[in-house]
This record gives structure tokens, sequence and C-alpha cells, in this order.
């Protein structure tokens, strides 16, 4: 593992490297709209690199390099510039969330949080969003003291190859905050040697072919799309092509004619979004779509079902998708990003696992093809170039687990962040976990239940998110993917399962699904669909049943269910309900709460 320190090269000096070799070719696109024939803005690696140098130059003529500077940027080219600038400058960034300037304030509490945790006081961004967040100040004192750079109209300025910062493994690149509390981010510090051990790990599990050429959708505050996009595009001398998010979830097959008009060769999101791509595919006019020459489809933060990879495989299977370019990881922002994916020879794969042995007794045992009562998992294969170690271990007593047993997953290595940023307590808390008998180092405890079988990890569910019910352990995906397939109305990828505490019944099951209000049905109907296949697949009857409106579940910026934030929300009744049906409070009438008795969704 000594290579990386020995003998290093940054994201800096490797970008350098493609401005000097090939400074015409396309580094970045993007389309403004989404559609892959209508306006774009591209820069090539020289101008990219021209403006990241005037980035740099403003730094240093506004600040020392001491304290973070927040990047507050919608999707898009001045992002990455930024982004550069800052590395250029040996400043650590903060990507934070903007949709578009005019959805500031909706993401105000959570970035004045962002502000407060990382003491940031320079903000890069552009024209109208400097504008937009002038507009809160009586909301928002705390915009007051902060030096708000608009980089959009810099001028270019020759910042001298010399004046870059020297960068070391241990320089702190980025702060990246997790998708939790808005009331308390914790910021993950990710390094130089962090961003290089996890640009190799990925390069060698995804074998990148030349030209590489990504097309993607993530935001670029958000660490898959950041790292597996962007800075692995910068890596590997590569063209990206970006659009919105809001893009792809309006009109997703912009994002696939996006693949095939440029060609992409690599390309990923979670899971729900091909889940969405095979629901839409019928209704489209895919004339001329040509995914043939994708090599690598990473998926990941969230758990992959097999079940929405084979229906896209299917779907565009007749444009030229091959099943086997799917390669399903794992990761974590703590972890850089990547842990554990598959490469060219280790398959991702789906496991039938007895539900029984591993709800109760949290051992995986595949089962015989005849069984009907079992659970899918799917592998995300090994890690690579043994720059990161991965345990499943006891999270009580800290031994490590046999294979095919279900513990906590603990990582250390290279692509392991340091800590959080200014939390010692929380970092040795989560950082410092010790093997019992080992005395090679710590580990980060990640919180996330998984096992080792044939080789390969397979990830179950967050412990904080397990549904423990009568002494058995359900995972909420599995619960979750039932009730997308229990009636027509319900909202692919948008149902949560989700454990709460009731006085005098302990444990409970809560399930909360966003409805289709296009189509008229009756929410009873639509919830007895939902007892009966929960019933039915899963031996379990949910105790609190809530319909909320279409678009309102709390989620991820990549579209993952934030359940801890749907749980408060539930609690409080913040959601935005259409129907409750609650056994805990009245057990002689199931129906609590609605919109209108007997109301249509409509």
């Amino acid at each position: 593992m000594n290579h990386v320190r020995n003998q290093f090269e940054s994201i800096v000096t490797r970008f350098q490297s493609h401005v000097a070799r090939h400074p015409e070719r396309v580094a970045l696109r993007y389309l403004v709209t989404g559609d892959h024939d209508g306006p774009t803005r591209q820069w090539n690696y020289a101008t990219l690199d021209e403006r990241a140098r005037a980035v740099a130059a403003q730094l240093d003529d506004c600040r020392g390099r001491s304290e973070p500077v927040l990047l507050l940027y919608p999707t898009g080219l001045e992002f990455a510039a930024a982004l550069l600038g800052c590395f250029y400058a040996g400043v650590p960034a903060v990507a934070a969330s903007t949709p578009d300037p005019g959805r500031l304030s909706r993401l105000l509490p959570r970035l004045l949080g962002i502000v407060r945790d990382s003491g940031a006081r320079v903000v890069l961004t552009d024209d109208a969003t400097a504008l937009a967040a002038r507009a809160l100040l009586p909301d928002a004192p705390e915009f007051v003291d902060l030096r708000w750079v608009a980089t959009d109209d810099l001028a270019p300025t020759w910042y001298e190859r010399e004046r870059f910062a020297a960068l070391s493994p241990d320089s702190l690149a980025l702060l990246q905050y997790t998708s939790g509390s808005a009331g308390a981010p914790k910021g993950v510090m990710v390094t130089h040697g962090n961003l290089v051990a996890n640009a190799m790990a990925l390069e060698n599990a995804y074998l990148h072919t030349t030209p590489a050429r990504w097309v993607g959708w993530l935001p670029l505050f958000h660490d898959m799309g950041l790292m597996a996009n962007l800075l692995q595009s910068w890596w590997a001398g590569g063209e990206l092509t970006m659009m919105s998010p809001e893009s792809f979830l309006q009109r997703p097959m912009r994002w696939l004619r996006a693949l095939s008009a440029f060609g992409a060769t690599r390309t990923g999101g979670p899971n729900f979004a091909f889940a969405l791509c095979a629901l839409k595919a019928e209704s489209e006019d895919l004339t001329g779509l040509d995914l043939s020459q994708l090599a690598a489809v990473i998926t990941g933060a969230e758990p992959v079902r097999a079940r929405s990879l084979d229906a896209f495989a299917r779907a565009f299977a007749r444009y030229g998708f091959r099943r086997e370019t799917f390669a399903p990881c794992y990761g974590s922002a703590e972890g850089t990003l990547f842990i554990t994916g598959p490469d060219a020879f280790v398959h991702a794969s789906e496991g039938r696992f007895l539900a029984h042995e591993l709800e109760i007794e949290h051992r995986a045992h595949r089962a015989p093809p005849e069984e009907r009562c079992v659970r899918s998992l799917m592998s995300c294969g090994i890690p690579h170039r043994g720059l990161t170690t991965v345990r499943v271990v006891d999270p009580e007593t800290h031994r490590e687990m046999p294979e095919g047993q279900v513990g906590e997953i603990w990582l250390r290595g290279l692509t392991i962040s340091p800590g959080y940023w200014r939390r010692p307590e929380l970092t040795e808390e989560a950082f410092g976990a010790r093997l019992e008998g080992d005395d090679q180092g710590t580990f980060f405890r990640t919180g996330d239940l998984g096992f080792w079988l044939d080789g390969q990890l397979y990830p179950c569910t967050r412990m904080s998110d397990l549904i423990v019910l009568h002494g058995r352990s359900l995972y909420p995906h599995d619960l979750e993917d039932s009730m997308d397939r229990a009636h027509p109305a319900i909202r692919p990828g948008c149902t949560a399962a989700l454990a709460i505490h009731a006085e005098e019944h302990g444990e409970a099951l809560a399930v909360v699904a966003e409805l289709d209000t296009r189509l008229e049905c009756a929410p009873d109907i639509v919830a007895d669909a939902i007892r009966h296949t929960l019933a039915t697949e899963h031996a379990v009857i949910p105790d609190v049943l809530v319909f909320i409106e279409p678009r309102t579940l709390p989620k991820t910026s990549s579209g993952k269910v934030q359940r801890a934030q749907c749980r408060t929300d539930l609690l409080e009744h913040r959601l935005r309900e259409l129907y409750r049906a609650d056994m805990l409070s009245a057990p002689d009438s199931s129906v609590m709460a609605r919109r209108g008795d007997h109301r249509a969704v409509a």
C-alpha cells in the first residue's frame, strides 16, 4: 500500500498531465435542458484548467489556506472549475446542494448547519445563486459575515504552476457532508490520498476503456456523482457529460438518450433509477437508441435489487444493453466512495437465502430452487488492489464473524477518511474500533450489516434501519420492494418501512407509501393490497399504514429514502398525508385519518 504514499500523484498532477497531452479534448459537457439534442455548454481541458487557475488566484487574494471554502452551485461547469481551483490552491472544499437558485430557501436549515460546522468564511458560487442568497439575509444572519465570490464572471488569470499547493496524501481535499439530520450535519474529511486510492480502486475494478466517456445525472455534491463521475473522469483523462438530477427525474429517458448520443462507456446510479427507466420504457419511442458501448454501469447508494436490474436488462436488450455490464458496488462517504465491487473475474450475483435462517439465526443459507420463503440479496464484489480491508464483525463482542454469518461491516485502509471535521469524540467512536485479538490498527464502523459468502460481500441493511419484530430481523428494503409491487397506485421506489416504538406494544411496523394521484382508486383497496402482500411474502401486517402525496417522501440527493427523517416526520405528523390506518391507536377501527371519507385518490 506504500506505493500511493511513496510515489504520490494527486488528482491535480494527473489532471495537469492530461492538459499537457490533449488540451483540446472535451473535459466537461453540460446539457442545459437535459436533452442530448438541446443547448449545451462544454469546456475542453485547457479551458477548464484556465478557469480553475482563475478561481485559485481569487482564493489566494481573499483568504488564507486553513479554512474550508463552501461551493454552492447548481449542476454545471462552474462547480467543476471551483473544485479544481480549490485543489490548485490547497484549500479544502465543501460541496453543498442547490438544485437551482429559486429553491435555495428550502435548503437553508441544512446549509446553515454546514456553514456553522465547517467554519467556512468564503462561498464560491455563481451570480444567480449569490443574488438568491442575498434575498435570504433576514432569515439567515450567518450569511452576512460570509464573503460571496461569483466565479462565472472571473477574468482569466494565469496562476503559475509554482504557486500550486504542495499536496501530500494527508492534505485535506474535501469535507463531504453526510445526508443525516439537517440540524447537525457532520463533515467527512477526505484527503488527497483518499481520492487517489479511491480512483485507483475504481480504475482497477471497472477497467477503464479508451476512450473513457461518462454520462451522468447524479449531483456533483453527492459522493457518487463527485467521485465516480467527475473526479474519475479527471483521473482517466476522459469526457464527462452532465445533466441535472431534475432533468432526469422529469424525463428518465433523457439519460439513456444521452448515453446513446455521446457513446458513453461509463455511467451509474442508484437502484431506483434503473427500475424507473424499465417502467417508462414501454411508453417511450426509443428509435435509434444504442447502449452497446457501455462497458460498466455502476449501481450503488442504496440496496441493489436483482429484479430491478433484470427488468432494465430485458427492456433495453434490443438496444444493445448487456446485463453483465451492471457492476453493483458497496461504498460510503467515510470510505471516500468505493469499497467493494465486481471485476472482470468476479461477477455480481443474486443470492436467494432461507428467510428463517437470515431473520432468526442471522445466517445466510442458500435456498433450494423450489423454496418459496426466501430473501434475495445482491453480492457487491470484493475490495481492489489491497487498498481497503473489509471485515464483518460482531458489533457487541468485536469478534470477526465466520463466512455466512451476518455482522457489522468494518473498514480500514487508504480509502478510509481520517474522521469527522472538528468532531474528535465522534471520530474516536466511529473510527477507533479494534478487533478482538488484532493489534494492527483501528477500523471504521460503518453501521451497515452484511456477510461474506463465496468470497463476495453481501450488504444487508443499516443497523439503525433494521426492523426487529417478535424475534425476527426484517430488512426494510425487502418490505419496500414488496410494497412497490403490491398495487399499481403505489409509486415504485417511493415507499418506506420503519420500526417505531409504541408504549403499550413495544416495537411496531409502520409503512409509508406515495400514491399516484393520477389513478382513481380507493385508498382502502390499495391498503388491503399492501397488507395482503406483506402478510403473504413476509408474514407481517403493518401496525401503521400511511399514504402520502407524490414526491413528498424524504429522500437524499441521490434518491435514497431517508428512513430516519421519514420516521420523525411520521411520528410528528409532518408528512403530507392522504390516508392513515393506525391499529395501535384504535385497534377496533384501523382507519384513523383520511382527507375525506372513502375519497378516491385523484
